[in-house]
């Protein structure tokens, strides 16, 4: 599946939905790294973007733990 999200990106680099699709394949498959890498990508593409913060905000309280950083997102 990540093989043909990328294909498509490849195509359509700015395509949110392909961006947010690859975030949530880099999370199943626990890749912490790519997974923040792409958020950051998504809300470079839009700076509004809910998915992209909610992958944030999982990344600081389920790996690294960072409690307060998250109330300061909110």
């Amino acid at each position: 599946a990540l093989d043909e999200v990328n294909r498509i990106l490849i195509r359509q680099p700015n395509y949110i939905c392909g961006v947010i699709e690859k975030m949530k394949l880099q999370l199943c498959s626990q890749d912490w790294d790519q997974c923040n890498e792409v958020s950051l990508r998504a809300l470079s593409i839009d700076s509004q973007c809910l998915e992209a913060f909610r992958y944030q905000i999982l990344e600081l309280l389920c790996r690294d733990g960072r409690y307060t950083e998250v109330i300061i997102l909110h």
